[in-house]
């Protein structure tokens, strides 16, 4: 018989040799050895030969005949064995077999009365604060910098309150899903709940959050709350499991390890035999440490099997998509199996599919297990909405709503707000607060429409019951639930010892993964090394002149290895975002990712200074002897203490620009103060003090004395033989170097200590610097409506932004009717059976001149007419803050609002303004700048489209599809004969699950590929494509969002304009199609932006797509590919 060993193999094992083994066997056979009670008699007596710590870790499991039993060590599998068990346990054939194994997990809890630990959050008045610049500070102008550094008090600030006074209850067991328009403050709140604010200078957090009664500092929250972040970063290098496994490495289910030591000690008492395989399952999760069977799982739950083994890529390695990256961000997180899960918009890049089994696997996650989840979806579907238990709205900073899902529609109903039956609720909750989509919510024909302002809809909600009632719970002292959990004070989740061993490997991987820098870096050092060493080939020893050119040779050698560490900035700096955000979750201490970040530098600094010395120093006739190894020595340290320097200059200044001016700056004054540039005597003294603390200075006097101490140069000179020195001695006098050779070894001490002293600066960096964050800078106009939101009642008229926000919904709604009026009359294609009929252009309303509002009795109306004699206040409550929008008025003074057919007050869409009759108001709806601009109509079509890559090393070609023949012999084909065709005016959707090859179809299709075989035929308005035509005639929208961090919004779209648009095309005509793009995806209002660092500066995550796409649409593409 056989068993599953450590390695993931099977092997057959003894019964009588089980201590020790990864996995091991017993087997003993009888009449009975079915029953539950023969299992646990086989059970016991193959854990009593093992040691106790082995015994509490091990998974026994009922051998495949039934027969016997079989011990798995759940610390010590492999990624096989890891593979192999979970398949074991957890079929992947059986449909919802992990809701199934949770299940019986609560099963065995339950029959022994054993509660799953819980944590209930309460935030109570809870605010976010900051200081915001005021105007265009953040633009990085040469004025704006020296003031910020020098006159940063001068600077206009003013308080912000991100999050306001925002109260409510997370309960375990329910999954809440957060709702709120871009830049609404749903990330800061959610960081909030989770403590990621509690060491910060910039943000401050007043009221109180608390988990279980507790404050945050009377716990860690790291080792409690789990919070996934928006941004995805993760290393390129390493695969989808290596990152899911070092994760898992980092962060301990200690409570799951409490809890089975709870079971176990209950089940005893009263005598239950557990089910082997729940069991087997929860000493895998409690235990597992490498290769975790909880790594296998998440991977499974997420979709990311048939990606395990990929490298996850970045901008220059090939990887996995966009969608997959995202659900990774989740597993890296999730794998903690943490009581408290915080997801920040978690289905970005997922179809609709996954992200509902995603979100359904979180529910049951949540109702099982009784976790506490809170979830921030984009745009979840209508069935992936039904799946949350409850519900946060926030707009404006505001908590306008928190309460169960079912109960949401009331607060909006009030104001005459519904959903339509075509529109998902989670669509209508996230537009209801915006003043340029809520109109289009408007229902109650009995009154024009009038805006609600966030702060109105919040004090609704705050006299509703549910409001009340959390309200009142949260005044009362924090009573237990049954199971809370005794929350850790400890700061990491696993020993030093283990944390530092596992960043070693991974930076081993890291180091390893990339040879393109290790090819170029050998070729680099081989090619430099004979260019010195023909250069300076057999130079003679005759003359102090030789010697001044044995020293340069020297110099050169020694100036090599160190520009050579320039290299690390750039690596390091691309590491640190990663690097940050698993600092932030309290993976591992600063230390343990320097310290192995400059370990396994040296290795090449090794291959570096070996090539190098092995090549030019016999070459250029350097002393042969034992100073070769000296020399090698200093080149060494040399490229060492390089290293270390740009390692240090990295992590402190924390950006590539920063660090490579202050790096080159660094090496410039090292060079010029190391006394061969300018010997010591001629140093002024207000620099002497540079050269005495200049590392490079006692490195450069070493390597020469080293050489001109040796035998070769101890001979007497020929110019001057009644000398005493020797040649040597005259040379080093001649470059003010000391000639006792005790200086080689303290320029060795010194380039010891320098090296120890950057390498102690980086840990001291790694460990206390924080990431690089901007502070928010918000225009007049922003803070002015920030404002307007969240006044309730105001008797102040809105700001021209809101205004202008509703024209532009209004505009938005009428040419979008418009040109689908225009397309249905015109035939230009087929409707789909069941649709419904767009409404002709004679329902729909007319872009406004102007909008006024309707103000309490006696109060100036805004905009250029008054307000209309009918617009009373709403009956329903008289505090409500809401401004009717009226129709054209007929006179001075009153301006009544446009009746419908039937004589009632209409509403928006046929009430808000007059429209012009007949085809007239489609005309007019049409008109735009692009109307003027040269444009072609294309038509493309494809067939049998198909595209390979190389096969990947270590991939099966039977799990593939690989053909054994063709163009595409023995290659991974990622596309196999596509046909289709994108005609004019028709809007196609490629729609495909995540990791389909919809990226990839697009890509081939606009060749962008560059790499692989894609055979198949392209055709144009019925002629092959041609590459270097098509790109003047295509745009593309990429998944990520690149652009240059120091442009603005504004500049960023008129650059890709000037240089795309056909040069006929006017100055004027470019400036106002630039204009009506940006209007277009709403980014006119952000034209003086800065695009900034995604995840330090700039713009958020939702306004960069909106930037790629207006960057693409300036183009006037005749097609248009977007990702």
């Amino acid at each position: 018989m056989a068993s599953l060993d450590g390695a993931g193999s099977l092997v057959p094992v003894a019964f009588g040799n089980v201590e020790g083994r990864n996995d091991s066997r017993l087997s003993q056979r009888s009449a009975m050895s079915n029953n539950d009670r023969d299992f646990q008699a086989l059970k016991e007596t193959a854990l009593s030969q093992l040691k106790a710590k082995h015994a509490r870790r091990s998974v026994v499991l009922k051998d495949a005949d039934g027969q016997g039993v079989k011990v798995v060590d759940a610390k010590r599998l492999t990624k096989i064995g890891s593979v192999q068990l979970l398949d074991q346990l957890v079929p992947i054939q059986k449909h919802n077999a992990e809701v199934d194994m949770m299940e019986g997990v609560h099963a065995r809890l339950t029959k022994v009365e054993v509660y799953p630990p819980t944590v209930t959050i309460r935030y109570h008045h809870m605010s976010v604060e900051t200081n915001a610049l005021v105007g265009d500070k953040e633009l990085p102008t040469l004025p704006h910098s020296v003031s910020h550094a020098f006159l940063s008090w001068t600077e206009p600030k003013r308080p912000l309150s991100i999050v306001h006074d925002a109260s409510g209850i997370l309960r375990p067991g329910r999954l809440t899903l957060i709702l709120g328009p871009p830049s609404s403050g749903k990330t800061t709140f959610m960081k909030a709940l989770v403590g990621r604010y509690r060491h910060s200078s910039d943000l401050k957090v007043t009221g109180s959050v608390t988990y279980n009664g507790k404050n945050f500092n009377e716990f860690m929250p790291e080792r409690v709350a789990s919070y996934v972040n928006q941004f995805d970063t993760h290393f390129g290098e390493l695969t989808v499991r290596e990152t899911i496994d070092f994760a898992a490495q980092c962060q301990s289910s200690s409570h799951m390890k409490d809890l089975l030591e709870t079971v176990l000690a209950r089940e005893k008492e009263a005598g239950v035999t557990p089910d082997p395989g729940v069991d087997a399952y929860m000493r895998a999760i409690a235990f597992g440490h490498s290769n975790s069977i909880a790594v296998e799982a998440i991977i499974r739950l997420l979709g990311l099997d048939t990606c395990s083994d990929t490298l996850v890529g970045n901008q220059m390695l090939r990887g996995i998509s966009g969608g997959q990256r995202k659900r990774l961000g989740t597993g890296e997180v999730g794998v903690s199996q943490s009581l408290v899960l915080v997801a920040d918009e978690i289905s970005t890049g997922l179809d609709s599919n996954t992200t509902f089994n995603i979100t359904n696997s979180l529910r049951a996650i949540a109702h099982i297990r009784r976790a506490t989840l809170l979830v921030a979806l984009l745009q979840p579907s209508p069935e992936t909405y039904e799946l949350f238990d409850d519900v946060i709205l926030i707009s404006g900073g505001l908590v306008c709503y928190h309460g169960p899902r079912e109960s949401v529609a009331d607060i909006f109903e009030r104001f005459g707000l519904a959903c339509p039956a075509r529109k998902g609720v989670a669509d209508f909750l996230q537009e209801v607060t915006t003043p340029s989509d809520q109109q289009k919510y408007w229902v109650d024909n009995t009154r024009a429409y009038e805006y609600v302002t966030a702060s109105t809809i919040r004090d609704a909600y705050l006299k509703h019951p549910i409001a009340l009632d959390m309200e009142n719970e949260l005044a009362a002292p924090y009573r237990p639930e049954p199971g809370a959990l005794d929350l850790p004070t400890y700061k990491y989740a696993v020993s030093y010892k283990t944390l530092f061993l596992s960043n070693l490997k991974r930076t081993l991987l890291l180091q390893t993964r990339d040879k393109l820098f290790v090819y170029v870096r050998v070729f680099q050092i081989c090619l430099m090394s004979v260019v010195v060493a023909t250069l300076f080939l057999s130079t003679p020893k005759t003359t102090v002149s030789d010697g001044n050119i044995y020293s340069g040779a020297a110099f050169f050698s020694l100036v090599y290895m160190l520009i050579g560490g320039l290299a690390e900035s750039h690596l390091l700096t691309m590491r640190l975002p990663v690097f940050y955000k698993q600092r932030e979750m309290m993976f591992y201490p600063g230390w343990c990712f320097a310290v192995p970040a400059f370990i396994f530098r040296l290795p090449f600094c090794f291959v570096d200074a070996t090539l190098w010395s092995c090549i030019a120093y016999f070459a250029v006739g350097f002393d042969v002897s034992s100073r070769f190894f000296v020399f090698w020595l200093l080149m060494f340290l040399t490229c060492a203490w390089a290293t270390s320097l740009f390692q240090a200059i990295a992590s402190v200044c924390r950006t590539d620009t920063i660090a490579s001016a202050v790096g080159s700056f660094f090496l410039l004054v090292f060079i010029v103060t190391g006394g061969f540039v300018m010997v010591k005597s001629a140093i002024p003294p207000w620099w002497i003090g540079a050269y005495w603390a200049n590392p490079w200075a006692y490195l450069t006097m070493s390597i020469s004395i080293n050489e001109f101490m040796g035998a070769s140069w101890d001979v007497p000179n020929p110019a001057d033989p009644t000398n005493p020195l020797s040649l040597g001695e005259q040379v080093l006098a001649f470059r003010d170097f000391p000639t006792s050779t005790r200086m080689v070894w303290i320029g060795v001490a010194a380039g010891l200590a320098s090296t120890i002293i950057n390498v102690a600066v980086f840990v001291l960096a790694t460990t206390f610097m924080p990431p690089r964050h901007s502070k928010p800078v918000m225009s007049e106009e922003a803070l002015e409506e920030l404002e307007f939101a969240r006044e309730v009642a105001p008797q102040r008229p809105p700001p021209s932004s809101v205004t202008r926000d509703i024209q532009l919904g209004i505009r938005r709604a009428a040419s979008t009717q418009s040109m689908a009026a225009s397309a249905e009359e015109g035939g230009a294609g087929p409707r789909t059976p069941g649709m419904t009929p767009v409404p002709s252009a004679l329902d729909l309303p007319a872009v406004p001149e102007d909008v006024s509002f309707t103000m309490a009795a006696g109060d100036r109306p805004v905009g250029g007419r008054a307000a209309p004699g009918n617009g009373r206040r709403s009956p329903t409550d008289g505090a409500d803050a809401r401004h009717s929008s009226p129709g054209n008025g007929t006179d001075g003074h009153h301006s009544p609002a446009v009746n419908g057919a039937n004589g009632r007050p209409a509403s928006p869409t046929d009430s808000s303004l007059a429209f012009m009759k007949g085809g007239e108001g489609a005309a007019k709806a049409l008109e735009s700048v692009r109307s003027s601009l040269p444009f072609r109509p294309l038509a493309m079509t494809f067939k049998d489209v198909s595209y390979s890559v190389p096969l990947p090393k270590g991939m099966d070609p039977g799990t593939a599809d690989v053909p054994a023949q063709g163009p595409h012999k023995d290659a991974l084909r990622l596309l196999s004969g596509i046909n289709g065709i994108f005609r004019p005016g028709v809007l196609t959707a490629l729609m495909g699950a995540s990791g389909a090859g919809k990226t990839t179809l697009m890509d081939v299709l606009a060749g962008r590929k560059t790499g692989g075989t894609v055979t198949g035929e392209v055709h144009v308005n019925g002629y092959p494509k041609v590459q270097k035509t098509f790109n003047r005639i295509s745009g593309y929208v990429e998944q990520e969002d690149i652009h240059l961090p120091q442009t603005t919004v504004g500049e960023a779209v008129r650059f890709s304009a000037a240089l795309r648009l056909p040069r006929g095309v006017s100055a004027a005509t470019r400036a106002a199609f630039v204009t009506e793009m940006m209007d277009l995806v709403e980014l006119d209002r952000m034209d003086g932006a800065l695009v900034g660092i995604l995840g330090e500066s700039g713009l958020s995550i939702q306004a960069r797509k909106r930037l790629t796409i207006a960057v693409e649409l300036v183009a006037n593409p005749s097609i248009i590919f977007m990702d």
